[in-house]
């Protein structure tokens, strides 16, 4: 930054979960822009194959399942943004190898237990975003 010199440092956060210690960068305003952006971005050919696998044997009307007053279509949505939003979050970690992050929701799935990226993702918020949860609940 020209104005204030090297303050990337500032921009570090570091967190403990289940004994670990984790760094966690945090995001200005346009990389969590950014972010919500590639969140919503749901890929048309994955989507199509996980809707597919999803309904399976179901019979489809107008091109949905609807289970229980729920289109298969929507919870399918809803789960590959669920996997962004992990997938992005995840990429703010710092790593401890320093390399670039070009994780993946497989990788992470491939290593932890939804419950755990769960947590992962609520540490993560807490340390970018302190008392964010609190503020949410008073709203």
């Amino acid at each position: 930054m020209k104005h204030f010199g090297d303050i990337s440092s500032l921009r570090v956060k570091t967190f403990e979960l289940a004994g670990h210690s984790f760094k966690v960068r945090i995001p200005v305003q346009k990389e969590m822009d950014t972010m919500q952006e590639l969140i919503e971005q749901i890929d048309p050919q994955a989507f199509q194959d996980r809707f597919a696998k999803a309904t399976k044997g179901m019979e489809l009307v107008d091109g949905d399942a609807v289970i229980d007053g729920r289109s298969t279509k929507e919870l399918v949505e809803t789960a590959m943004k669920v996997e962004n939003r992990i997938t992005e979050m995840f990429k703010l970690l710092v790593p401890a190898d320093g390399q670039a992050n070009d994780l993946t929701y497989q990788d992470i799935e491939d290593e932890l237990p939804f419950a755990v990226q769960l947590e992962m993702i609520k540490a993560i918020q807490e340390a970018i975003q302190p008392n964010y949860g609190d503020s949410r609940k008073n709203s």
